[in-house]
């Protein structure tokens, strides 16, 4: 016996359940950066970029809200560090000031019931990657934010009480309509 439309489930449960890849990249480079040493920015030439600690996959999923930065081996799939974006909350990736290809990342380890964290540097070897990595972050953020958007304007909706635009009774419309000759509107187009 069929379901009545009314009972079943909505598709939003499945969206919310299915773990999306924003993107992938076959070869990213982790580099151990030096401390910041005062507000500025950081700077990938102070890294030494051709000696790289670890190479490995990138990859961002996404499952509902919640989107995290992978890094792991590019054989096995073995995680080495992640990161996550949050809502309402700073990206965890941060440009450097003199390339488009290198960021550094906020990475998280709470495995041991302690949320500890740390900065390690990343990098692509060509720009159109680093490109659609920090790309496909703003697109998720762009989500929430598109998201968090649709849910005020429904909330709005709701509160809001029906206008009632009906005629009442004894109430009438006059419509004044002019009479449009069409063979004088063809005729008058210019037809070069």
């Amino acid at each position: 016996m069929p379901k009545d439309v009314t009972t079943l489930e909505p598709a939003d449960d499945l969206v919310e359940n299915t773990e999306l890849v924003l993107f992938h990249a076959k070869e990213c480079y982790v580099y151990l950066i030096p401390p910041r040493r005062s507000a500025a920015s950081y700077r990938a030439d102070e890294w030494d970029v051709n000696k790289w600690a670890w190479e490995g996959a990138m990859k961002i999923c996404s499952k509902g809200e919640e989107c995290t930065i992978r890094l792991e081996d590019k054989t096995s799939g073995e995680l080495y560090a992640q990161a996550s974006v949050r809502k309402d909350e700073p990206l965890p990736i941060e440009r450097v000031i003199d390339s488009s290809r290198y960021f550094v990342l906020r990475i998280e380890d709470n495995s041991s019931g302690k949320s500890r964290h740390a900065f390690i540097g990343i990098g692509f070897r060509e720009r159109p990657q680093a490109y659609d990595f920090e790309a496909a972050l703003y697109d998720h953020v762009n989500y929430l934010n598109k998201k968090k958007q649709a849910e005020e304007l429904e909330q709005e909706y709701q509160t809001k009480p029906a206008v009632d635009y009906s005629l009442k009774s004894g109430e009438t419309i006059r419509l004044s309509l002019k009479k449009v000759n069409m063979l004088r509107i063809f005729l008058s187009v210019d037809c070069n």
